[in-house]
């Protein structure tokens, strides 16, 4: 697929270490990649609170594959899969980790394009602390550009979706 204006150029995973990751988004992700799906600039940001690098990711990741993909990786594919990832360590609560995912949204990588997709593969619980810390950082800027994808449920009951969908629109647009 060929990346548009309209095509985020960076997906950050919050949560990237979990479960939900592991189990779904990342193998998703990897299939899309072998369908050719994902624009060629798309660079995806693992953020998650495990001390590692980009290369303990890169292996965590491919190890991840390897259990939940039924076909072989090609060696072709899976070299361009893993070379879209850097690692943010960080935790959903600390501000300083938000400043590092900023210098890093702020690298080069395959392409030059200001558009995010933030993926919260966290427990709703995190949520308030995610999007507080992304909107203070300045991460929702600009907004429309940037967006944010929250994995269900969304709240516990009518009253805390209503404030999780408060919270929300406050930092970033509905569209």
């Amino acid at each position: 697929m060929s990346g548009g204006q309209e095509s985020p150029c960076a997906l950050v995973i919050f949560g990237a270490t979990g479960n939900l990751a592991s189990q779904k988004l990342l193998p998703a992700l990897f299939h899309l990649e072998q369908a050719g799906r994902l624009p060629d600039h798309l660079s995806i940001i693992a953020f998650s609170r495990r001390d590692w690098g980009d290369a303990e990711w890169r292996a965590h990741l491919l190890e991840v594959l390897r259990d939940r993909i039924s076909e072989a990786c090609p060696e072709s594919t899976c070299e361009h899969f893993l070379s879209r990832f850097s690692y943010v360590k960080g935790e959903f609560q600390d501000s300083a980790a938000y400043a590092r995912l900023l210098e890093a949204l702020a690298q080069p990588r395959m392409g030059s394009c200001s558009n995010v997709v933030f993926y919260l593969a966290i427990k709703p619980t995190e949520y308030p602390a995610v999007i507080r810390n992304l909107d203070e950082a300045g991460l929702n800027e600009p907004r429309g550009l940037h967006r944010i994808v929250v994995e269900k449920p969304f709240g516990e009951d009518l009253e805390s979706a209503q404030v999780l969908n408060q919270m929300l629109h406050k930092s970033f647009l509905e569209e």
